[in-house]
């Protein structure tokens, strides 16, 4: 009985060491955040903003490398935590679906802690969460790296390293927000630049405002500019969902090169949803008196007033 008994607990311990890291963390573990493309060489989104709920482990049931190495300083990753890594991943699931699978995945990503194509295009690629590029004690981290926590923003960078003027990368604070019709709304565009790690983004004075198309495209440029907090506010005559990003060439100091500089924003991303607004009911007027005239048995008059409808 007591080989059996232990034949049965090999044969489990075996099994669940052919899982998945993704199979081993818990549904708890699972985070879920905003992820966009963005192609500073094109002037565009490359992919729209969507929210994904990504498990810890993603990447690894899709990719060949390790959590943790090899860029700066080795991090420690544990199997409930995710990383920018499997965001990527998990936004190629939802783009490519059953197309996207084990054997193919290397023809849409290349790289595990440095990645040079993703949605199948190779190109210079960076990354930010929140608006920055995190880093810890002055080191970046890797996308292989960085903790992502629920809710956090994650967007890539196509882009160019030696590019001039530098690409900066833009974020309004809010990338979603909802609004009655003439209701102000009050944005905050900033930038972070590349190796600048700065811990909040600098704000993006007298920056463009730009429509977005559904497509990702920049439409018409708008009335709007941010002033020099990079704040700007906006509002909307009627209902609908508008999409807006931003354009616009700012100074700053280049931390990677050591000088002040001028770089171009890249487009950012901003849905703005805006409901019609409700009407106060009309309010009905009070009635007007009505006057009666009472004739009393000896002959003398008065008169009495009281509402319509009265009964007394």
């Amino acid at each position: 009985m007591k080989k059996r008994i232990s034949s049965l607990l090999l044969a489990f311990v075996m099994a669940v060491g052919l899982l998945p890291m993704s199979a081993l963390a818990t549904g708890d573990h699972a985070v879920t955040v905003g992820f966009t493309v963005v192609d500073c060489l094109d002037g565009e989104i490359e992919y729209m903003r969507k929210e994904l709920t990504v498990t810890p482990g993603l990447a690894k049931e899709y990719l060949d490398g390790e959590y943790g190495g090899s860029i700066g300083s080795a991090v420690e990753v544990g199997p409930n935590d995710v990383t920018p890594i499997d965001v990527l991943v998990a936004a190629h699931i939802d783009k490519y679906g059953d197309a996207f699978t084990d054997s193919t995945a290397e023809n849409y990503i290349s790289g595990f802690d440095y990645v040079t194509r993703m949605l199948g295009e190779d190109s210079e690629i960076t990354w930010t969460a929140n608006g920055i590029m995190p880093a810890e004690n002055g080191v970046g981290y890797a996308v292989n790296q960085y903790k992502v926590k629920d809710s956090d923003e994650i967007c890539f960078y196509r882009m160019s390293f030696f590019s001039y003027p530098s690409w900066l990368y833009a974020s309004f604070n809010q990338a979603e927000a909802e609004v009655s019709e003439g209701e102000e709304l009050t944005l905050q565009l900033g930038f972070c630049a590349l190796m600048d790690y700065t811990s909040t983004p600098y704000p993006a004075a007298g920056a463009a405002l730009h429509y977005l198309k559904e497509d990702g495209s920049v439409g018409d440029q708008t009335e709007w500019t941010t002033d020099e907090n990079g704040q700007v506010k906006v509002s909307f005559d009627a209902a609908g969902t508008y999409y807006l990003t931003c354009s616009g060439t700012v100074s700053y100091y280049d931390a990677m090169w050591g000088m002040d500089n001028q770089g171009t924003l890249s487009p950012a991303y901003c849905k703005v949803t805006v409901t019609a607004g409700t009407e106060e009911p009309p309010v009905e007027p009070e009635p007007e008196p009505t006057a009666y005239t009472v004739t009393l048995p000896s002959g003398d008059g008065y008169t009495v007033t009281a509402r319509e409808g009265s009964s007394s």
